[in-house]
Formats: C-alpha cells, sequence, structure tokens
C-alpha cells in the first residue's frame, strides 16, 4: 500500500507541475511580467514563482483569479480529460504531451497496452 501511496504522490507533483507550466505559458502569451501579474493577484512575486514552478500548490480560486486576468478558461491551465469511463491507447495519444501520458500513466497503472 505505501508504494501505491508514492506513485500517487508523484502523479500528483506532475500534475502540479504542468498547471504551472500552462500559467507560465498563459502569462507570457499574454505579455505580462511576473511582477505585474503577482501585483494585480495582491500577492508576492515570489508567491507568484512558487506557483509557476509548482513549488506552491494552487487553489481553486487562485487559478479563477488567474483565468479571469489572463481571459482564458481554467481548463486551459489542466492537460486534457477523457468523456469515456476507459482509458485506451487511443486515448493516451490524444493527450497534449508526453508529460500527460506520462502522468495518466502514473495515475492509472494498472491500464494494459499504455
Amino acid at each position: 500500500m505505501r508504494r501505491k501511496e508514492l506513485k500517487m504522490k508523484d502523479s500528483d507533483r506532475d500534475m502540479r507541475e504542468m498547471i504551472s507550466d500552462h500559467i507560465q505559458k498563459e502569462r507570457k502569451n499574454k505579455g505580462l511580467s511576473a511582477e505585474t501579474v503577482a501585483n494585480h493577484l495582491k500577492i508576492s512575486r515570489s508567491a507568484l514563482t512558487q506557483i509557476e514552478t509548482g513549488r506552491n500548490n494552487v487553489s481553486a480560486v487562485m487559478l479563477w483569479k488567474l483565468a479571469t486576468l489572463f481571459g482564458c478558461n481554467v481548463g486551459n491551465f489542466f492537460p486534457p480529460t477523457f468523456s469515456n469511463q476507459t482509458l485506451t491507447e487511443s486515448d493516451i495519444q490524444k493527450l497534449e504531451s508526453d508529460r500527460a501520458a506520462a502522468f495518466a500513466k502514473k495515475c492509472f497503472p494498472n491500464i494494459k497496452n499504455i
């Protein structure tokens, strides 16, 4: 059981990194500096850096504020999800990046043909 818990913690870290990468990408696409975004959010630049590097879990409220500031959907910060209940090889191929596929494999280690 302990081994499975460690895998979930690794996958949680991977998800945090994917979310943070998407946040940073959205900020840069909008041409906003970290300082400007931090000021709008009323947080320190250091706190934003921790969010953008995945060292800090970002709250749902902060994700909403970031999405509102960037003019995007909150879903833009996450990898794609699947509409069916069975994750197949073709689903894995639809993921946006190798990192997202690696995350799915860590979360669902019992799925065959991944």
